[in-house]
């Protein structure tokens, strides 16, 4: 009230200020001319009080602690204590009024390593880079990633109002794995395969070695990769191929993730082949002519916590 009072300013002018409209302004200006400063505050508001308060409401979510809050335990949760069965929808509108929104989760991975042990490894891995790099290794990270030939994004295409969307499939719900490894010079290398296991790995590591001479490899800790008779294949050939292990949990370390992103948001990751070999020869033609430009070591030292140190 102090730009009416005491500055002078018209209704208009202070309703454009706060946002407000003009009679708001005007019924705030005789309310503090007849009741002072507490004529602003609002009266009490009519109708039938709540079953269970909102003060209620709030305890019992943060009874949860960091666990995820369901609409429907709720529910039951309220149900069980005050014997107030509410709906989904007002259920909703009670954990908004307690400043509670709804969120999408970011799946992390249960098995996660802890920050300690990850800052641990990149203190490892400086020297063993080192030491390889001066050996006359090429150092490459290496991942894979799974491509579902029927996989259709239904929040992707758009459509006028009305028209219905007819998503062909080819019905085989056949899976692509696609091997990939980058250097930290820009050297690729990439092989599709229908299974994950540790053959294919073995017929990966066999690409590499026969493309360079020497090869510094991180791979993460997948079953196949750590099988004995990867092991077995990483020790008979230890005068060409050094292996080490990312941490469990932590995908940001590996620069080949950042590729698999740009590779799955191509267009025709989205389009309609005539079959299922005519999308794989696509994939791996575009991962066999782009230049992904990714810095190795950039994602191994500066994502997500090397700062720290």
């Amino acid at each position: 009230m102090c730009h009416v009072v005491i500055n002078k300013e018209s209704y208009a002018d202070v309703a454009r200020m706060l946002f407000k409209v003009y009679n708001t302004i005007k019924s705030w200006h005789k309310r503090f001319l007849k009741h002072g400063i507490k004529g602003l505050n609002d009266l009490p508001r009519s109708g039938r009080p709540p079953k269970v308060t909102n003060e209620k409401i709030t305890k019992y979510m943060r009874g949860y602690g960091s666990r995820l809050i369901f609409i429907s335990e709720l529910i039951q949760t309220v149900y069980q204590c005050d014997g107030v069965l509410y709906t989904p929808s007002g259920m909703r509108s009670k954990a908004r009024a307690c400043r509670y929104s709804r969120k999408t989760p970011e799946p992390i991975h249960i098995r996660k390593d802890k920050v300690g042990e990850v800052i641990r490894w990149q203190r490892h891995m400086k020297p063993w880079i080192s030491g390889a790099e001066r050996a006359k290794f090429l150092l490459m990270v290496a991942d894979q990633t799974i491509v579902a030939h029927d996989y259709y994004k239904r929040r992707g295409p758009w459509s006028p109002v009305g028209q219905r969307i007819h998503a062909p499939y080819f019905g085989s719900h056949q899976n692509t794995v696609v091997f990939g490894a980058v250097s930290r010079y820009n050297d690729q290398a990439f092989m599709s395969s229908p299974w994950f296991n540790k053959e294919e790995t073995i017929r990966f590591l066999r690409l590499l070695l026969n493309r360079h001479d020497k090869v510094a490899l991180i791979l993460d800790r997948a079953g196949p990769h750590r099988s004995r008779m990867v092991s077995n294949f990483i020790q008979d050939n230890s005068d060409r191929l050094r292996v080490e292990y990312f941490p469990t949990g932590w995908p940001d370390l590996n620069a080949t993730e950042e590729c698999w992103n740009i590779f799955k948001q191509q267009p025709f990751m989205q389009q309609v082949c005539e079959s299922v070999d005519d999308r794989i020869y696509t994939m791996m033609e575009f991962l066999r002519t782009h230049r992904f430009n990714v810095d190795v070591l950039q994602h191994m030292f500066t994502k997500p916590i090397a700062k720290t140190f």
